[in-house]
């Protein structure tokens, strides 16, 4: 769909439909969503809230919760169609070739499991290694992420650690097998600033030097500008903007990416600050046509009627009418 720009694809996600029972009905937080992540490339998933990202990284993984199900379309990964793969093969390439750092690491980590049994635990499943290679493995691991003192850590327990320490331990966790794909979701979600800062430094460094290609989730643009190669723009579960980062952050093609920057620059000419007007809306209740257009200023009539197909500029792909030609 986007070209290969002089690298393979190691990832190509293609009119993925992810649905959950609403009502009588049925509502699709992932709706149609296409894209791809090349070799060593860190491509940036983003949105507001609710906008599908956390999704289609879960979709990616095959770990929908229940009652949710995907009913359609493509991930085709090293030559295969996840979607094709039995419950076994699928936990074979979880952790080993694709790992994912989630949200909220107390609610991923067991509480009653010292940290190095659950960063041990995927090295156990996959290769089987004696128990003392196995430690030494984790304690290396933790001192890869940033432990200064790693043969405690090994033996402390997740309430025992900051914040920033567990998110640690899941990035530890998620690069444990050297995956070819790494998949991060909101990793630097309520931490502080500087404790943030941190964080990206060190992710930034592990991609590079295990040279992983790499999924990043975030809602806040101003992360993607310092880490990413290229930008999907998420709203209301559809891809409506795919951009080479710098070409995003020069001049958004979708007015939904040019809302959100001006939202960044801060101050209106009246003193208050930007906003897009409105809210992302509840899949329950979708408008006709274009998903964006009661929140657009640019919104056409026919942005009312019908919603609009992906279409390609310079290559680059947006989902907006004013670019039809």
């Amino acid at each position: 769909m986007e070209g290969n720009g002089g690298k393979r694809k190691v990832l190509s996600v293609s009119r993925l439909l992810t649905v959950f029972p609403f009502d009588s009905n049925s509502i699709a937080p992932v709706d149609d969503v296409s894209f791809s992540v090349r070799e060593r490339e860190v491509f940036g998933l983003a949105g507001e809230s609710g906008s599908g990202k956390t999704l289609t990284a879960l979709s990616i993984m095959r770990l929908v919760p229940k009652p949710g199900r995907i009913l359609k379309g493509e991930i085709i990964f090293e030559g295969r169609d996840l979607l094709r793969l039995d419950q076994k093969e699928m936990e074979g390439i979880r952790g080993r070739r694709i790992g994912m750092i989630f949200q909220e690491p107390m609610t991923y980590l067991n509480p009653v499991l010292t940290i190095g049994e659950q960063i041990g635990e995927a090295i156990r499943i996959h290769e089987r290694l004696p128990k003392r290679e196995e430690r030494e493995r984790v304690i290396k691991l933790l001192g890869d992420v940033g432990f200064e003192d790693p043969e405690r850590r090994y033996r402390q327990y997740p309430h025992e650690l900051s914040g920033g320490q567990r998110q640690r331990v899941l990035i530890a966790i998620a690069i444990s097998l050297r995956p070819l794909l790494l998949i991060a979701d909101e990793p630097t979600t309520a931490l502080d600033v500087l404790t943030e800062i941190k964080i990206l430094d060190l992710l930034q460094e592990l991609i590079q030097r295990f040279q992983m290609s790499t999924i990043f989730i975030t809602h806040n643009l101003r992360i993607l500008k310092e880490i990413a190669q290229r930008i999907g723009l998420m709203y209301a579960g559809k891809i409506v903007e795919i951009s080479p980062c710098h070409s995003f952050f020069e001049e958004p093609l979708h007015p939904y990416g040019r809302g959100l920057l001006a939202a960044l620059s801060g101050i209106s000419d009246r003193g208050r600050l930007k906003t897009i007007p409105g809210s992302v809306p509840r899949l329950s209740e979708l408008p006709e046509g274009c998903r964006f257009h009661p929140r657009c200023g640019s919104a056409m009539p026919i942005c009312k009627r019908e919603e609009p197909p992906l279409f390609e500029i310079d290559a680059r792909w947006v989902r907006c009418f004013l670019y039809r030609g």
